[in-house]
């Protein structure tokens, strides 16, 4: 298994690919600080009823609907019905039909010192 750092990824020939990266984690640690505090302000709102609200930057609008939704019995029928269902059909017709999707993952953390094994 080889181990990758910064010097010999594909993206070498970015000039800062270091600070690139920290840049992302950067964002990334304030993204989760900001949804941390998102839901705080949700909580504390929580108990306000419907209507618009002024700020002195933004207007808040509180909408209450209803819409209906399969419980929990019903979703897990749901899902037993589909595996039958998928069991009643061959592999041939599941290899025609299914198809491969690339998926790309940017995982970020703060460094321990260590190599990550890639």
């Amino acid at each position: 298994m080889a181990i990758k750092t910064a010097t010999k990824t594909s993206a070498s020939n970015i000039s800062n690919l270091a600070g690139m990266i920290d840049s992302y984690g950067e964002l990334k640690a304030l993204i989760a600080e900001l949804e941390a505090k998102k839901k705080d302000c949700e909580a504390a709102m929580a108990e306000l009823p419907a209507g618009a609200y002024e700020g002195n930057l933004f207007r808040l609008n509180i909408i209450e609907s209803s819409r209906e939704a399969p419980d929990a019995i019903l979703k897990a029928e749901f899902k037993r019905v589909v595996e039958e269902y998928r069991e009643t059909l061959s592999r041939q017709y599941l290899q025609a039909h299914m198809g491969e999707t690339q998926i790309r993952t940017h995982k970020v953390m703060a460094r321990t010192g260590k190599r990550v094994m890639a």
